[in-house]
């Protein structure tokens, strides 16, 4: 009954769906034709309203879209209609970043949830079984809608703040990082029964590295830091920056290297491993992320955007495994203010060249960002 229940939902979403872009296309069309303006604004407002509606019934009815389109929320396939209990029980040993799994409540669900966290920042991530042949993993930063019980009131004392710059980049993607993963571990129990208990955004590996901008005249020029102001490596570019090439500061070899292809509609990118191609990214044209993709000689290459945090916030993934991340410097002062000044994480040292390449096309989209706005602005 419960899988029947959901099928027909399912049914009705694409339904809902399928009228909606049909009457947008019909009130779009209505509207072009009109002979005042005012008749023509109101059809296109309803039109838009309907390609409004129409989207988020597709996303409902789609549960990998809806997942690729919200980054702080995760939605889970529940036919079997499998309770909290049972998910709490299989994942209740789980080694999170976040700590490990609770049962409470939050304010505006009914029901008991799951609960990751918080963390020093209030960050938490919860798991909500509503009963509707779905399963929801979300983010929050709001503690203060926490309701625990008198045996986990202890969760939400005031904790000590990151210490470092590393600590507190880690706190920064944590919970960004580690949602996803999340929501595809508990989709595998669902679909299989067996939950993976393998740790959760613990990395000890993991560094943490400063790629600022260095003032040229002739071109563009970065350098990366280790967290002790060591440089690391250097990047140089020739006006008009169309080939970065990335070596030791000391070092005159070529590293890594990227060549931006000009007669191309989409942003594209050759990579160069010690002057050897390894093999090209491309944007992709979709409206919900930036991201960018290929595959190399390592392995598939992403670079995609976080929508759902304050900044330009990018992960880089190998063959989907998380590799490194890319964050905007959001501390005010001038250099951060007028340059382009970013902090990479890095699991693999190995890694180290290919992030600063990844860092430089993350600057060369914050540019493209700037000026975007900058007509958007001037438009208006």
């Amino acid at each position: 009954m419960n899988l029947l229940k959901s099928i027909l939902v399912k049914i009705l979403l694409w339904v809902a769906t399928l009228g909606s872009f049909v009457f947008c296309c019909y009130y779009f069309y209505v509207g072009f034709l009109a002979e005042t303006d005012s008749e023509m604004t109101l059809y296109v407002t309803y039109a838009t309203l309907l390609l409004i509606a129409s989207i988020t019934c597709l996303q409902f009815a789609c549960t990998s879209l809806y997942n690729s389109m919200n980054d702080m929320v995760k939605m889970v396939s529940n036919p079997k209609q499998i309770g909290l209990d049972a998910v709490f029980d299989a994942f209740k040993e789980l080694d999170t970043a976040l700590g490990q799994a609770w049962i409470g409540k939050v304010k505006t669900i009914r029901n008991k949830v799951i609960i990751f966290g918080p963390n020093a920042d209030g960050e938490y991530i919860y798991i909500d079984t509503f009963g509707k042949g779905s399963i929801n993993v979300a983010f929050n930063d709001r503690p203060s809608f926490l309701k625990p019980g008198e045996e986990d009131k202890w969760r939400l004392e005031p904790q000590p703040g990151p210490e470092s710059l590393e600590d507190v980049i880690r706190y920064t993607f944590v919970t960004a990082c580690i949602l996803p993963e999340l929501a595809k571990r508990v989709q595998e129990f669902v679909n299989t029964g067996i939950a993976d208990l393998t740790p959760l955004g613990i990395d000890q590996n993991e560094k943490i590295y400063i790629f600022d901008e260095d003032f040229s005249w002739v071109g563009q020029e970065f350098t990366l830091y280790d967290i002790d102001q060591n440089e690391m490596l250097k990047v140089d570019a020739l006006v008009p920056c169309k080939t970065f090439s990335i070596s030791e500061p000391e070092g005159e070899e070529e590293l890594f290297g990227l060549t931006k292809r000009i007669f191309h509609i989409m942003p594209t990118y050759d990579l160069f491993e010690k002057g050897r191609k390894i093999g090209r990214l491309k944007k992709r044209f979709i409206f919900d992320h930036v991201h960018f993709v290929g595959d190399t000689t390592l392995g598939r290459l992403e670079l995609r955007s976080m929508n759902a945090t304050i900044g330009s916030n990018y992960q880089v993934k190998l063959d989907g495994k998380q590799i490194g991340t890319v964050a905007r410097k959001l501390n005010i002062d001038l250099g951060n203010i007028v340059f382009d000044n970013f902090v990479i994480s890095v699991r693999d040292p190995r890694y180290l060249p290919l992030m600063a390449g990844m860092a430089v096309m993350v600057a060369r989209q914050a540019q493209r960002d700037k000026v975007e706005t900058a007509v958007t602005l001037a438009d208006d």
